[in-house]
């Protein structure tokens, strides 16, 4: 096991001596056919993107960013948000409850585990912003490319896109053309994987492409959790005139199964036994509940997830004398309904969230020296939320409503100093208003005095309660009081009512230089901001946090040598993260227990990122990718009713019962100071046009914390995955077998760990076990 920089920088150059690529490179296959298709002389095809709303050669984009082609993303067997750790340095996505994906990227990011909180690294399906990361798990398929934009966007993206955004791009419905696609693949514990998709013309103009898939697998974790059982589906339609360009979208996805699952990291990550397994229960019994004087009882069976998405969206891009026009109106709607234990309690969690949006871009005909794009963003939402939170001797009942309107125009400019000298200044302004209403009841079933009593016999509340176990008296925050003789304990309960709205506005700038150095060799620099607006919390004292924001340096060279045969790109960073929004179950003042959010003070995050890519004959590919990152908080202090479970220095603050935390010093969570990636492909050309592609891909992450309480179980361990799968396809692509393995060192990969409220031990999620299959498809 790699353990130190000085074996990581040796793994580095081995991955790049033996040719082991990451499929996530800045400049990997997106638009590019096969390999075995490509002349020697040609080399690697060149990598289209539209990351900064036009079409330009990745390697002439001044961004950081990563792709992934929609075969990329099929060969690597990746089916949903989280997979996309493996292939891009620098992101690392978790799951929560409710099927959320958690996303961080370069240290930046935060848990949002239920939507008081807005995430930090943002999706944007078809160019459309998705508020909630809920349903970003139903899109990974008949997809064109996944474009990852590394550090603020803070002017052509916008909201809450602080550490970047993720553009999942479907493919397009094709002019002309009648065609289609049937996949199937089956691996380890029932893994399924069906989809398709067709493509018909209607008439010389129109078409119509109409796709699915069924994905299913049994459980991962010894008590029936990380299963999956899900459906989705989507059509669009094309329109082109001379003038004029239409495309309209739907989509629907169903998500069932227990959903996410967590096991106790002190019995072993490898074990997956689950904290409803009788190995977890065995375990929760030996652990002490900090505020009820004895120990856990197992956790209930009872987790499942009932959720469903469906949206609707167009694109209309209308040529003027003045320039493109691109209207993009899109409503989305989500229902969430489940019991998790992602965080190990069980959470009930529903939401109903609707979104409407829209985007306006007028995109200037190129004058001689000076390129300009304007536009504005309109953003509408609206969550009922319902919460259950049980914690066996604390239960919380929390119904807010919440909803945001947004507004921001915003404008670039590129000016050509000269035929190779480029400068490029943009702005955004953001305005939102949020309103938070509703109730939180909280009730806790104490040993006084805390945590010295000792009360074995006392009774938790029932797995299943629905309603409050105490009185409030007319017009009061604090229930009537029960104490128990038998067991020693006292009842209590404290409600909080919400009625809040908000105002946050902020402006956001980048400003950039381009320079061709050569032909082959590009240079950019820049400085960019992101911010994502504050928000709302239950509790007694102060129920608003405010807005955090990232400042990004960013230097960059890009070059593509040997008759673009030869990839090499390095960049180089330094951010300020300032104000982050961290969440974290807590009291206030009055013993109510909530989720609350705090800003908590400034980081420092800076390194260096290289990416090669070597087209070495005309059948093989050899590239890889390494990371370094320092992330390292200056400034992280908050206080805490009650004592904290943290490896941070603590102190007694001066309000009662309170401590001081102070984590100034440490590692940012998520935030991997090695990363490094790789691919090895080879082609066999055969008989007929024919061929057998072997292909072996490697993910490194050294020693990274994967929690927000800096304790030693929330330290997953230095480690390397490896994907291999070897193909066989016949002549145009007709038909293609493909076996495969994922994980075939069978590691078990901690994504997020918690520690459990009213506890002093962590659980964590997994990443998926090994997975080897067959993969099989036929083309028409």
């Amino acid at each position: 096991m790699v353990t130190t920089m000085g074996s990581a920088r040796c793994l580095v150059a081995g991955l790049a001596i033996a040719g082991i690529v990451g499929a996530s490179d800045a400049s990997a296959q997106a638009t590019r056919v096969d390999s075995a298709k490509v002349p020697a002389s040609r080399g690697l095809a060149p990598v289209v993107v539209t990351a900064q709303r036009q079409e330009q050669d990745i390697q002439h984009a001044p961004v950081s960013i990563s792709v992934l082609s929609g075969k990329d993303i099929r060969d690597a067997g990746m089916t949903r948000p989280q997979d996309l750790t493996f292939a891009v340095p620098g992101l690392q996505i978790g799951e929560l409850n409710g099927g959320a994906a958690m996303l961080y990227m370069r240290g930046v990011g935060n848990v949002a585990a239920a939507s008081f909180q807005d995430p930090t690294v943002t999706f944007n399906y078809d160019g459309v912003y998705l508020a909630r990361p809920t349903a970003a798990s139903g899109l990974f398929y008949d997809l064109e490319r996944v474009e990852v934009l590394k550090g603020p966007q803070g002017t052509l993206y916008g909201r809450n896109a602080t550490g970047g955004a993720i553009n999942i791009l479907p493919r397009r419905p094709m002019l002309k053309t009648v065609a289609g696609e049937v996949a199937a693949a089956y691996g380890q514990y029932d893994n399924q994987n069906v989809e398709g998709w067709f493509n018909a013309p209607l008439g010389d103009r129109a078409a119509v492409r109409v796709a699915g898939q069924r994905l299913g697998h049994s459980a991962y974790m010894k008590d029936g959790t990380d299963d999956r059982n899900d459906w989705a589906a989507r059509a669009a339609l094309r329109f082109d005139s001379q003038s004029i360009s239409l495309r309209v979208g739907a989509d629907y996805y169903e998500q069932h199964g227990h959903g996410a699952g967590a096991t106790p990291l002190a019995l072993g990550a490898d074990a997956r036994v689950g904290v409803g397994s009788p190995e977890g229960g065995a375990y929760y019994q030996s652990q002490r509940v900090t505020i009820a004087g004895r120990n856990w009882t197992p956790t209930p069976a009872m987790q499942r997830s009932n959720n469903q998405h469906w949206g609707a969206n167009a694109t209309i891009e209308w040529r003027t004398a003045a320039g493109a026009l691109t209207l993009v109106p899109a409503s989305r709607t989500s229902d969430i309904d489940g019991t998790n234990t992602a965080v190990g309690n069980l959470y009930l969690f529903k939401e109903h969230s609707r979104q409407t949006s829209l985007e306006t871009r007028l995109a200037s005909n190129p004058y001689a020296r000076i390129h300009t794009l304007i536009g504005a963003f309109y953003f509408d939402e609206d969550i009922d939320l319902y919460t259950r939170p049980y914690n066996q001797f604390n239960v919380s009942f929390q119904h807010p409503l919440m909803g945001v309107t947004s507004l921001a125009p915003f404008g670039r400019v590129t000016l050509d100093v000269t035929k190779t000298l480029r400068a490029t200044a943009g702005a955004r302004y953001t305005h939102e208003n949020k309103d938070f209403r509703g109730t939180l009841e909280s009730f806790n079933r104490n040993c006084l005095p805390i945590p010295a009593a000792s009360c074995p016999n006392a009774q938790p509340f029932p797995a299943d309660i629905a309603t409050a176990p105490l009185t409030f008296p007319s017009g009061s925050l604090t229930a009537t009081p029960v104490a128990n003789p038998a067991d020693g304990t006292l009842t209590t309960g404290s409600r909080t009512i919400a009625n809040e709205k908000a105002t946050f506005s902020r402006t956001t700038w980048r400003a950039g230089l381009e320079y061709d150095l050569a032909a082959q060799v590009f240079l950019y620099g820049g400085y960019e901001t992101g911010f994502k607006s504050g928000g709302f919390f239950f509790s007694n004292d102060s129920e608003i946090y405010q807005p955090e924001q990232v400042g990004a340096f960013t230097l960059g060279l890009k070059t593509h040598l040997l008759d673009y045969r030869l990839l090499a790109n390095i960049e180089l960073f330094d951010w300020r993260y300032t104000d982050q929004q961290v969440g974290r179950v807590a009291f206030d003042s009055r013993g109510l227990t909530s989720l609350r959010t705090d800003n908590i003070g400034q980081a420092t995050i800076r390194g260096a990122e290289s990416n090669l890519e070597y087209a070495l004959g005309a059948n093989t590919l050899l590239s890889a990718n390494a990371q370094y990152l320092h992330a390292v908080y200056d400034s992280y202090s908050y206080v805490n009713f009650g004592p904290p479970t943290s490896g941070c220095d603590k102190a007694p603050a001066p309000s009662p019962n309170s401590f001081l935390v102070n984590c100034s010093g440490k590692r940012a969570p998520y935030a991997p100071e090695w990363t490094v990636a790789g691919e090895a492909s080879q082609t066999f050309p055969l008989a007929s046009g024919a061929r057998l592609v072997a292909a072996t891909r490697a993910h490194y992450q050294s020693r990274t914390l994967m929690g927000l309480d800096f304790i030693e179980q929330q330290q997953q361990d230095a480690y390397v995955t490896v994907d291999g799968s070897l193909t066989f396809t016949t002549a145009e692509d007709r038909y293609t077998v493909a076996l495969f393995g994922q994980n075939v060192t069978d590691k078990a990969v901690v994504s997020n760990a918690f520690v459990v409220p009213f506890s002093t031990f962590a659980v964590g999620v997994l990443r998926p076990p090994r997975t080897l299959g067959v993969r099989v498809s036929a083309r028409f």
